[in-house]
């Protein structure tokens, strides 16, 4: 081809090649240091020396600095990731912050990413992994190294230090649900206090004073509290740090001391009071009180000091099992009805607690109990049985008797002698002459005796089979998100019904379903009789109407945060296996109940321990030396409004009068106000005298629940 040609060869310049060689109608100009190459007019084709060029260019397998003269612009999958797929068939330049490949990958992270992944920085864990176009640098600006890491939250001292941090950062509104699912790892937070960094001393002393009120945390231990507050006040608050540092400092240990007066305690009164009181102390001693805000805030823990010695202020509660440094239950400790909120399958499986002839009768004599206790114990006990019942009976030994069309299938309930005749019978079990002592509710149905029964369960318990309960399902852990909701995948129940299951329509696995997760080591495992039972909720995955198809495919969503506050998501590992319990309980009906009974018997209740509940045989309310025992009714009503104040305030048994009533001049004055109250409303005499009469004794008003009982 002769004769001038048009422009340079875009692919010549571009790569230093040209597959249309000396018939390519654009020009091939040589390039700066190669030796062959096409002349102007395009006669020449230097493959050779163009191939040699550019391998020098790329580099091998896609590494090293790729700086040679053909190749236009820098890799953009270099840059980003450090890792080019095209290896030295790469067109484009291998430099830049690509040569730092892997930088902030360990954790999941990319590595060329350009900013920091707020998920990483925030919780310390990142959904996408390895595949975040995000930097995964920890809180403290270093690179984590792991290169598959997920991060879990124990109880070493860095998930330690990084949970404090993730709680830091979170609203006081987000806070109090925060804590309430993770209230482990926030005990150990304190207990741990020697593994902690000194800075994060302030950390856990501020997050104390931040949470709400509302909500349901326990507080730490008050040696603990006394511990850690010293640590941070002799490192941030010293005679060598700033007045204006110190004042900060004290005013969060004010905080956080405020807050902890509303806590009910698991110890005596005596050993808080004077915990509270010592840290008080402590931190009043930091203070500079040359300047005025410095006695200001003195002042102010002055009044904290004296609010703690008044003797209604602090709440306790002695009666909680003690827990070990772990959180588990002391060993040996006898089962009782109340630990269903974290119960082992020894728990479901005793038919102690949901046996009908077993369960106490709300009678006592005249409608009226011995004490408080034997009352909310008695409901409490009720309750318990009545939900979980379906899941015992899922393990309980059933009736094989067959009627014309099917079994039986009842479960079969202890029996005595005095509610029921059953000398004389004997287990139905073919060679077993022991005495009967679980029968069927249907008479002349099966019967077996107590060795048998226990087999029975045995094997419900056992691996897929025949004889296992329906009503328990294998599963495998797909995902558990951040809010305690477990997504199950390849449920199978271990004995699957006959009839083929209408998702549509059926009870089991239905939402809002109570159900008992159980962690196994392996597939199919037999469930012991020690092994830990986490309640759930099974919810909807998304739309209700979605429910029927997840079924069909073996799915499943629980969760498992809504009825055990302490839920740790860890807890089930992705790609273990479960057994889930159908308890078939109508979670929103009973749980919110049931939590309510186990929290009014646990509580302390401040109107002297439940004697004001109007249960009981004995008048609590009379007092002798009032002087309107005299008097009847008419008269009562007939008397004026200071007489009726005066005697009132003098017998009240109501703690804050009685400290008020010790100083001459402050009765007064309550005198003084009270009638000034009285007589500035609308009420008649007789709904004065009742006013008047609600302020003699604590009177327990909250028995909503027991009412609907």
């Amino acid at each position: 081809m002769s004769g001038k040609k048009a422009g340079v060869c875009f692919s010549w310049e571009r790569t230093g090649s040209c597959s249309y060689g000396s018939k390519c109608k654009f020009t091939h100009p040589p390039k700066s240091g190669s030796s062959g190459g096409s002349s102007g007019t395009g006669k020449t084709f230097g493959k050779g020396a163009g191939d040699r060029s550019r391998k020098g260019q790329i580099g091998i397998g896609g590494g090293g600095s790729n700086t040679g003269g053909s190749a236009r612009g820098v890799c953009f999958e270099w840059q980003r990731t450090g890792r080019c797929p095209n290896g030295n068939s790469c067109m484009f330049q291998h430099t830049g912050t690509g040569t730092i490949a892997g930088r902030g990958g360990g954790g999941g992270g990319g590595g060329g990413g350009k900013g920091i992944c707020h998920d990483w920085q925030r919780t310390g864990n990142c959904a996408k992994g390895n595949n975040c176009r995000f930097q995964h640098v920890g809180n403290d600006g270093l690179s984590t190294t792991s290169a598959n890491h997920r991060a879990k939250i124990k109880s070493t001292s860095t998930d330690l230090s990084r949970f404090v941090v993730h709680l830091s950062l979170l609203p006081c509104q987000k806070l109090g649900d925060e804590l309430s699912k993770s209230a482990t790892l926030w005990r150990r937070c304190w207990r741990s206090h020697d593994s902690l960094d000194n800075k994060l001393h302030g950390k856990i002393v501020e997050i104390l004073a931040k949470i709400p009120g509302s909500s349901s945390v326990n507080p730490p231990d008050i040696q603990d509290l006394q511990v850690v507050v010293k640590k941070f006040l002799e490192k941030e608050a010293n005679a060598s740090t700033e007045a204006d540092k110190v004042l900060t400092c004290v005013k969060t240990v004010r905080d956080a001391v405020s807050r902890a007066l509303d806590f009910e305690w698991v110890c005596t009164q005596d050993s808080v009071r004077k915990g509270l009181s010592d840290v008080i102390l402590l931190a009043e001693g930091r203070l500079r009180k040359q300047q005025k805000e410095h006695r200001d805030v003195a002042s102010s823990l002055m009044d904290i000091l004296g609010d703690i010695d008044k003797p209604w202020r602090i709440l306790v509660n002695e009666t909680n099992p003690s827990e070990d440094t772990d959180g588990d239950t002391q060993d040996n400790r006898i089962v009782t009805y109340s630990d269903w909120e974290a119960p082992k399958m020894e728990w479901i499986c005793n038919p102690d607690f949901f046996s009908p002839s077993r369960c106490p009768k709300m009678i006592g004599q005249n409608g009226l109990y011995e004490s408080p206790e034997d009352y909310l114990n008695c409901v409490l006990r009720l309750w318990v049985a009545m939900t979980f019942s379906e899941g015992h009976a899922a393990l309980a030994p059933h009736c094989r008797s067959r009627g014309q069309i099917m079994a039986c299938g009842n479960a079969l309930w202890p029996v005595s002698d005095s509610s029921q005749n059953i000398s004389g019978l004997r287990c139905r079990t073919r060679g077993c002459k022991h005495p009967v002592e679980f029968c069927c509710r249907i008479k002349n149905h099966d019967s077996l005796c107590g060795n048998c029964a226990a087999k029975s369960v045995k094997e419900h318990m056992g691996g897929p089979g025949h004889k296992a309960s329906t009503h328990i399902y294998d599963c495998k852990v797909k995902h558990v998100d951040s809010d305690g909701v477990a997504f199950f995948a390849d449920f199978e129940s271990r004995n699957p019904p006959q009839a083929q299951i209408h998702w549509r329509t059926t009870k089991r696995l239905s939402p809002p379903n109570l159900v008992g997760v159980v962690a196994l080591k392996s597939q199919g495992n037999s469930l012991e009789a020690t092994d830990l039972i986490k309640w759930g909720e099974i919810v909807y995955h998304g739309h209700s109407r979605d429910e029927e198809r997840r079924r069909q495919n073996k799915q499943l969503a629980v969760n498992l945060s809504t009825i055990a506050a302490d839920f740790d998501p860890d807890y089930f590992e992705e790609g273990s296996y479960v057994a889930v319990i159908d308890c078939m309980t109508f979670v929103p009906e009973w749980i919110p109940v049931l939590k309510a009974l186990q929290s009014q018997c646990r509580a302390r209740l401040p109107f002297d321990s439940g004697r004001y509940l109007n249960l009981m045989k004995s008048n609590p309310f009379e007092n002798k030396n009032s002087v309107l025992n005299t008097l009847s009714p008419d008269e009562v009503a007939s008397c004026d409004i200071l007489t009726l104040i005066g005697d009132m305030v003098e017998m009240s048994t109501l703690e804050p009068i009685k400290e008020v009533r010790r100083d001459k001049s402050l009765r007064l004055q309550l005198v003084s106000k009270l009638q000034d109250l009285v007589t500035s409303t609308t009420l008649d005499k007789m709904q004065l005298v009742s006013f008047i009469d609600s302020l003699r004794n604590p009177v327990h008003l909250t028995q909503a629940s027991s009412l609907y009982l």
